[in-house]
């Protein structure tokens, strides 16, 4: 299961990056990765989305 869960929050984190243009799919994106967040480099990831209060997934900047 963890690795289902990995992979399916990679797979919408690197949609949301790739059409971050479209800030509806990229926010749905987004919130579908979050809820299949449970590795320890996802989870930090989130943190830092938390504290510094932008949401960054390869060095960029989503418009979420």
């Amino acid at each position: 299961m963890p690795k289902f869960n990995k992979e399916t929050a990679d797979f919408f984190l690197r949609k949301a990056k790739k059409d971050k243009a479209d800030e509806k799919l990229s926010m749905f994106c987004v919130e579908k990765a979050v809820s299949f967040v449970t590795e320890k480099d996802h989870l930090e990831l989130v943190s830092q989305w938390i504290h510094t209060g932008k949401v960054t997934y390869g060095g960029e900047e989503l418009n979420v």
